[in-house]
């Protein structure tokens, strides 16, 4: 092998090793940050009950949807545990506490403009 192919591999393997380091410290802070946020919603909500698998769900959402620009620029700004209950079937069950809540999808108007948690249905 000439030298400037070897020291090419050997910039392409430092370049990979830093991508795969970068990669590992993103995941920790992710896992983190959704610990984080599993504990506020938590401590907000302590009556219910809610399972990991929901938690998990809301906070992938949050972090894809939650805290976007625009929402500041009308004024409108949905806390973090009313956005979490909005994205859950808890007003569908009566805004009862003694039943397991289910996510059903990030309440944002703009991802999912359809979705309307408090409409009340009629059945006939």
């Amino acid at each position: 092998m000439s030298g400037t192919r070897r020291r090419f591999l050997q910039l392409a393997a430092a370049v990979a090793a830093l991508a795969a380091a970068g990669f590992a410290v993103l995941r920790v802070r992710l896992a983190r940050s959704d610990r984080a946020l599993a504990r506020k919603i938590r401590s907000a909500l302590p009556d219910l009950d809610i399972e990991d698998d929901v938690l998990t769900a809301f906070a992938k959402d949050h972090r894809r949807f939650g805290d976007r620009p625009d929402y500041a620029a009308i004024g409108h700004r949905v806390e973090l545990h009313g956005a979490f209950l909005l994205s859950t079937n808890f007003y569908e069950n009566g805004e009862r506490t003694d039943r397991k809540l289910a996510y059903v999808r990030y309440y944002d108007p703009w991802a999912s403009p359809c979705y309307n948690p408090l409409i009340r249905r009629t059945r006939t």
